[in-house]
């Protein structure tokens, strides 16, 4: 039940304690993975499923389909040593995308 005390919202009832944000990360690993031609698919071992497409990770939109297959699960990533490319959940899960240094080559 929500009242209103001074133009603020007060909630005046039970609060489900599973709702409650923990600061420990979430229980989850890395069960499955396929990297298809134009997605990266990693299945989580809580049951989500993230997609991503291929076109946000450069890198691994360039390599060949072997070093794209070279990847290791590291349970919360994947790493592509070969390609020194690293994947997090956590940063798939954000929408993040592969951050693109710029080149050092002088022109």
């Amino acid at each position: 039940m929500l009242s209103k005390t001074r133009g603020k919202l007060a909630f005046k009832g039970k609060i489900d304690p599973r709702l409650i944000p923990t600061d420990s990360p979430p229980v989850f690993e890395i069960v499955d993975v396929k990297i298809t031609e134009s997605a990266v698919e990693v299945w989580l071992s809580d049951g989500r499923m993230i997609i991503t497409p291929l076109s946000w990770y450069p890198t691994l939109e360039a390599a060949t389909p072997k070093q794209r297959r070279g990847f290791k699960n590291l349970g919360v990533g994947l790493a592509w040593e070969e390609l020194d490319l690293h994947l997090s959940v956590e940063g798939m899960l954000a929408g993040k995308r592969e951050f693109r240094r710029p080149s050092h080559a002088v022109a």
